[in-house]
């Protein structure tokens, strides 16, 4: 297992990234794993075949292919993955004494092979003129260099990095699975403390948390959520403001475990959900700063909250770090605008609020105006 999933499934779904059609698995036979793994590949809109020889792949790819190849065991940097692949037909190599060490084939005097390559599909052809127990895997390596493939060298530090590792035991996996998750999880300025404790959070129960973290966020979040909702619409602002804040904090965490899987596992939709988290956030402070409320008021009530969090959007593209994460901290603002509810002042605190958020994004215009003349 690595990034709470099985190093099979983590390379499927590397492949799914780097634009495969089809996965071919060849493996002895088939185990629950595997079964479960293809009927999420087929969901996903994607062929998946399992295979236990090198006859079966003849007849499952046309000269006109690509044909991506990856190695037993290899758990490589997406990133790193993207950028071999997106150079076209390559054999991906390392420097021969560093990448033997770790596990990998050697392909000449000088390199090893680094675990993946894309060739053309015509190469699988000459797969049937060989006997059915060969190494299928070492000989397409073998033809795709007789072919003439390219071969992209890679710097021995990419080992080193644990961005590049052929898995041999669990000690190796564990080893890659904690610097997998350091590299994949955000770090928030604490300027938004709210946002930076929910991503440490996610990164603290990871990976045991990455299945069950999101959908438990969001859980949580709906629940507070609606609850801030009915005290508002009762007149009890404070408690509902604290309600707003967990439940903010709750959807930024599932929020964080969505994008902490996303990118640890190289597949994509994390924005998308952190863009509908963050406009769900938005649309519940509203609501609540509006309550309790009539029809004919409504327009009224609706005005301060509106230029807030306008405010704060613009305030959120701040090139600076620090002031931008601040500006898109809702659990810092509901936590501070909470004080203000209990004391009667809710609406004179939202007003200030908004001055000097207008002051900053002003000052900030002005100063690169300055700086750029």
């Amino acid at each position: 297992m690595i990034g709470g999933r099985s190093l099979i499934a983590w390379q499927a779904d590397l492949a799914l990234r780097l634009g495969c059609e089809r996965v071919v698995c060849l493996a002895r036979g088939l185990v629950p794993e595997l079964i479960e793994l293809q009927r999420e590949i087929e969901a996903r809109g994607r062929q998946f075949q399992i295979i236990r020889g090198p006859l079966q792949l003849v007849g499952l790819t046309s000269a006109d292919n690509e044909l991506l190849v990856l190695a037993d065991g290899l758990v490589i940097d997406p990133e790193l993955a993207d950028s071999i692949v997106g150079k076209g037909r390559g054999v991906a190599a390392l420097p021969a004494d560093e990448g033997i060490a770790a596990g990998f084939e050697r392909i000449d005097a000088d390199r090893s092979w680094g675990g993946i390559l894309v060739a053309r599909g015509q190469i699988v052809e000459r797969l049937a003129d060989m006997p059915p127990d060969i190494d299928t895997v070492s000989l397409l390596l073998r033809l795709a260099l007789q072919a003439g493939t390219q071969v992209v060298l890679l710097e021995k530090q990419k080992l080193a990095s644990g961005e590049l590792i052929l898995a041999k035991g669990e000690a190796a996996l564990e080893k890659r699975e904690t610097a997998l998750l350091d590299r994949a999880a955000q770090s928030n300025p604490w300027t938004a403390p709210g946002l930076a404790l929910a991503n440490r959070l996610a990164r603290r129960f990871s990976p045991k948390g990455l299945d069950r973290g999101p959908i438990a966020g969001l859980v949580a979040g709906g629940i507070a959520g609606l609850a801030a909702i009915g005290l508002a619409a009762t007149d009890y602002p404070f408690p509902a403001l604290i309600l707003v804040a967990l439940a903010s904090f709750s959807l930024r965490l599932s929020a964080a475990f969505k994008a902490l899987a996303s990118r640890l596992r190289g597949i994509g939709g994390s924005s998308k959900h952190l863009f509908w988290n963050n406009a769900l956030v938005d649309v519940l402070l509203t609501v609540v700063l509006v309550l309790p409320t009539t029809a004919p008021m409504i327009p009224r009530r609706l005005f301060l909250p509106l230029i807030l969090i306008g405010l704060l959007r613009l305030g959120a593209r701040h090139p600076n770090r620090r002031i931008s994460a601040l500006f898109s901290d809702r659990i810092l603002l509901a936590l501070v605008l909470a004080p203000a509810a209990w004391f009667g002042v809710l609406t004179q605190a939202m007003a200030v609020l908004s001055l000097l958020i207008l002051a900053v994004l002003l000052g900030s215009g002005r100063q690169s105006q300055i700086t750029g003349g």
